[in-house]
């Protein structure tokens, strides 16, 4: 293993929070670029909305430690300033994922933009992200899986000298194959906020099965407290895909949208509607002045 990807002296570079800024800045430049391409700046939206990216580098790690916290909730309750402790492993993805929806929502909400749309596209880069990190996670030896003598079986020195599953490969393969299968349901999404809902569904899927691999104790009816969770997932997403979709038929049934929604919404930028806006004002004070000298 190697938690320390650079060392000069007292300072070291520790490789998980390396990861992490890593699958940020390669998060936001392809994020820009594939928001170019999918002609997001038509709907509305510009280099703005990355900001929510940076600030998910923070209130992502505050939830995922809040999260675990609850998950630990006793140790805490004795060692509650153990919490602010950022040198103490123990974060829950699920946390980060909630704190994630919550900054994005909180941002559209300020920014007047469909948060949808938005949700979408953060959930797309934040399954990439997911993917870097956990090899942050396999160069320092967490997240480890049970003891296997699978020929790939991978010896982390900071538990014991037998082989064991690289869960967190398994994961970053994961989150490639669904990366290629996203990529082209991105171009025929049905409607905003599927593509949010299939992610969280996929990770719910890609988690439950690698839990199968990790020495994690059983939490119910044989399964871990992750993959409890991850059905909850599952089901969440699975339920509100069929809500939206046939909320979308049947508006388009009825005419209320069109048939290629949401593809060919086209919202005009900004700077483009003011001039229009400032347009309809002077005719309309016009023909006020008109009606008054009849």
């Amino acid at each position: 293993m190697y938690p320390d990807i650079f060392t000069f002296g007292d300072i070291k570079l520790s490789a998980f929070p390396t990861m992490i800024i890593i699958a940020l800045i390669f998060c936001l430049i392809y994020g820009y670029i594939f928001a170019e391409r999918m002609g997001l700046r038509k709907l509305g939206f510009d280099e703005r909305e990355l900001i929510p990216g940076i600030l998910m580098l923070f209130t992502g790690a505050a939830g995922a430690r809040l999260a675990y916290a609850l998950q630990n909730w006793d140790f805490f309750m004795r060692n509650p300033e153990v919490l602010f402790m950022p040198r103490l492993a123990g974060v829950t993805s699920y946390g980060a994922i909630a704190a994630g929806i919550i900054t994005i929502y909180l941002w559209c909400l300020w920014r007047r933009i469909n948060f949808l749309i938005l949700i979408d596209l953060g959930a797309f880069l934040a399954g990439i992200g997911y993917g870097i990190i956990r090899l942050g996670c396999f160069l320092v030896g967490c997240c480890y899986g049970k003891v296997t003598e699978l020929p790939w079986g991978v010896v982390f020195q900071t538990v014991d000298d037998l082989p064991r599953h690289p869960v967190q490969l398994y994961a970053s393969l994961g989150v490639l194959i669904c990366y290629f299968i996203m990529i082209r349901l991105y171009r025929v999404k049905p409607f905003h906020g599927f593509m949010a809902l299939t992610i969280i569904g996929s990770y719910g899927v890609l988690r439950f099965i690698t839990e199968f691999f990790r020495a994690e104790p059983v939490f119910w009816m044989g399964l871990t407290q992750a993959q409890v969770a991850s059905i909850g997932l599952m089901v969440f997403a699975a339920l509100f895909i069929y809500v939206g979709y046939s909320i979308v038929q049947g508006k388009k049934r009825k005419g209320i949208l069109s048939p290629d929604w949401p593809h060919d919404e086209v919202i005009s930028p900004p700077d483009e509607q003011k001039p229009e806006k400032k347009g309809n004002a002077e005719r309309k004070k016009a023909n006020k002045k008109s009606k008054k000298r009849k």
